[in-house]
């Protein structure tokens, strides 16, 4: 398996990047997290909630390789749980019910 990037859209927080590594393990991208939360300043909550952040460069469609900063499943754990929007409740159970199955690894 290669690493694989799904994009999950939601009409309330917009598109989730994800990305499915060769051991199955998947990660989300910070910055589209963190702004489905309501975090102002993604790269503060970067710093002060989440632990297992990894850079990836990926592909986009003029076939340039940005790098983009991604965090483990427990770490969207941590970001809903420090949000103090009500809709982080919402997004968590999106997140849970349709991002997490709909992916390779959990099928």
């Amino acid at each position: 398996m290669t690493n694989s990037i799904q994009i999950f859209n939601n009409p309330e927080f917009g598109n989730i990047r994800t990305l499915t590594e060769e051991d199955g393990t998947i990660l989300f991208c910070e910055k589209d997290v963190a702004e489905a939360l309501g975090y102002a300043d993604t790269v503060n909550a970067l710093k002060q909630h989440c632990r297992g952040v990894v850079k990836r460069h990926l592909i986009d469609s003029l076939g340039r390789t940005p790098e983009a900063t991604f965090i483990s499943e427990p770490d969207i754990y941590r970001l809903i749980c420090a949000s103090r929007l009500p809709s982080a409740q919402k997004f968590e159970r999106w997140v849970f019910e349709e991002v997490l199955p709909a992916s390779p690894s959990w099928q």
